[in-house]
């Protein structure tokens, strides 16, 4: 009885710990688009442009910016946002459920305990997909920002230079990479707890 009471325990910390990771997607994610004024930096493409800063200014030289060709679909950092909201609510739930279980000694009946099965695989692949999305889309934007390497910083060190573009850049890789980091999380929670109920 005693290792149940601990099994349950480590559950309910895996629930809090999902909507921890939750909202470390969801957080970033909204402030990223705030930032990007709607907009999606997953997948976006553009390409640099240099201008003669002489017809600009009075000085002799060459400035360039990125010019954004297209922006990401939406979609991309919506779907993101959503696995972040869906785990955050389900982790709650799941987390009130389960010390329900814990202080009213209460079992799962067979039915329940596919249902959260059943929803544990979903979350797996939904943050799983999510993840996936978040890196490519993220690989995209640095190559652009970038201009695939290109370009004399990395695309961490980019949040600091002027892209002159009408958004706010200074944290975008900051936001992302944590969006990032939280759907890893979440992947990674939801497998090991669907292959702990598995066994």
């Amino acid at each position: 009885m005693e290792l149940d009471r601990r099994l349950l325990l480590a559950h309910c910390a895996l629930h809090a710990a999902s909507v921890v990771a939750g909202l470390l997607v969801v957080i970033p994610m909204a402030l990223n688009g705030s930032a990007f004024k709607g907009r999606c930096a997953l997948f976006s493409t553009g390409y640099w442009r240099t201008d003669d800063r002489a017809e600009a200014t009075e000085q002799p030289g060459h400035a360039s910016h990125l010019v954004v060709q297209q922006w990401g679909p939406l979609a991309a950092c919506q779907f993101s946002t959503f696995v972040g909201i869906f785990t955050v609510l389900y982790g709650a739930a799941q987390g009130w459920r389960c010390l329900f279980y814990l202080h009213g000694r209460h079992d799962d009946t067979l039915f329940s305990s596919f249902l959260t099965v059943l929803l544990s695989v979903c979350v797996l692949f939904l943050s799983g997909g999510a993840s996936v999305l978040l890196s490519l889309g993220l690989s995209s934007w640095c190559d652009t920002v970038t201009d695939n390497n290109k370009q004399p910083y990395t695309c961490a060190e980019s949040q600091s230079v002027p892209l002159y573009l009408d958004v706010d850049t200074s944290s975008f890789y900051t936001e992302l990479s944590l969006a990032q980091v939280g759907t890893r999380s979440l992947a990674y929670k939801h497998y090991t707890t669907h292959n702990s109920r598995c066994r």
